[in-house]
């Protein structure tokens, strides 16, 4: 199978390059194809207010997020093998050159197709309390506020239905799309009176991995390959 590069250059119909051909070039387009993304959101939550417990409150939301025909974009060699490989959208992306043969690559158009879908599942978690410090020991003054949320990423799936499908929940390498830890939290805890105010905050993630596509072994290992590598660490 050529690559991009090669296949610009060279004749589908055959495996050798001609020097003199023009590479070929990549555009970005717009697609007036395209329809509508498609989402199913579905939300149900609980909260707690008891009044025996003044200034105390505390929530729980469970959300599953289905997304269909999410709008997506391909590299030039996708857009290329996915041609090759019978997809007629893709096709409509590649231009040929003109007063050709009809294989030789005049230019790639890099436009946006409907081709990407997502599910992502979690829960929210969230605890405040309040309260005028004068309620609790009569000398004292001001009031205080304390405050804790959080998230359980249960679910970050994604397919562009063109490369291997990505779960996303607990992968923490930073700066991949849709890896999330499992949990992430932020707490805080505030004072204030007339005069001034003071606040406190900290915030985590879960442990978790570099990769969930990584087999972790030291020995026994299967094959490596390049969608699930074997390590010795993915701990993270």
């Amino acid at each position: 199978q050529k690559t991009a590069y090669e296949i610009y250059q060279c004749d589908w119909s055959s495996d050798v390059c001609s020097s003199d051909l023009e590479i070929g070039r990549s555009s970005t387009t717009g697609n007036a194809t395209l329809v509508p993304e498609v989402s199913d959101m579905t939300g149900l939550g609980v909260v707690l207010n008891p009044q025996f417990f003044p200034g105390f409150n505390a929530s729980v939301d469970y959300w599953n997020m289905d997304i269909s025909k999410a709008i997506g974009t391909l590299n030039t060699q996708q857009i290329i093998d996915q041609c090759y490989a019978g997809n007629t959208q893709m096709c409509a992306a590649i231009l040929f050159a003109p007063g050709g043969d009809g294989r030789t690559i005049d230019t790639i158009n890099i436009r946006p197709f409907n081709l990407s879908k997502q599910i992502a599942r979690g829960i929210d978690f969230e605890v405040s309390y309040r309260a005028n410090l004068d309620t609790i020991v009569s000398d004292w003054n001001g009031s205080l506020m304390l405050r804790f949320l959080a998230t359980n990423f249960l679910r970050n799936w994604q397919s562009n239905g063109i490369t291997i499908p990505i779960e996303g929940a607990g992968a923490n390498s930073a700066g991949v799309p849709g890896y999330l830890p499992n949990w992430r939290w932020n707490s805080s805890a505030t004072y204030s009176n007339e005069s001034f105010s003071v606040n406190i905050g900290a915030r985590g993630v879960s442990a978790g991995v570099y990769n969930n596509s990584n087999v972790q072994c030291t020995s026994g290992c299967p094959v490596s390959t390049a969608n699930n590598r074997t390590v010795d660490n993915n701990h993270i």
